[in-house]
């Protein structure tokens, strides 16, 4: 449970991603959009996915910013927990939809993004993927735009 003060308005990006056969991982930023408070997040899951290559190999770089609120007031360092994505990818358009549940004292509803925008993608792919998101650093930073 966080120290921090508690809101709704958020963004995250993808910062960058690698998904190689069965295994997916990726660092996000999420950022506080009242506090101005980033904190960056680590994720690793197992995805079901068709690509382009066999085994298939997808490459994520930087994205840009996804808007999001949630249902209740929560920390920016408290949204780690399961994440569940459904892409389809190629190259530089992708149709994500991005689902985060975090394990709070208090029960939250999940946070959909639809339409989560991922940037650049190197290769092609469908799929599935449901992992862990859990935070890379034990405080938030000032995020400096």
């Amino acid at each position: 449970m966080s120290n921090y003060a508690k809101f709704t308005q958020f963004k995250i990006r993808i910062v960058g991603s690698l998904s190689a056969a069965y295994a997916d991982a990726a660092t996000f930023e999420i950022v506080d959009t009242t506090n101005n408070l980033m904190c960056q997040y680590d994720y690793r899951g197992l995805t079901l996915s068709r690509s382009e290559f066999s085994p298939p190999v997808i490459l994520g770089l930087r994205g840009p910013w996804n808007a999001f609120q949630s249902h209740r007031p929560i920390a920016v360092d408290d949204f780690g927990g399961t994440v569940k994505m459904w892409e389809l990818a190629s190259r530089e358009v992708a149709h994500v939809l991005f689902k985060m549940e975090p394990l709070t004292l208090l029960p939250l509803p999940p946070i959909y993004i639809k339409r989560f925008k991922t940037g650049l993608t190197l290769g092609a792919t469908a799929g599935f993927s449901t992992g862990i998101l859990s935070c890379a650093f034990p405080h938030p930073v000032p995020f400096l735009r």
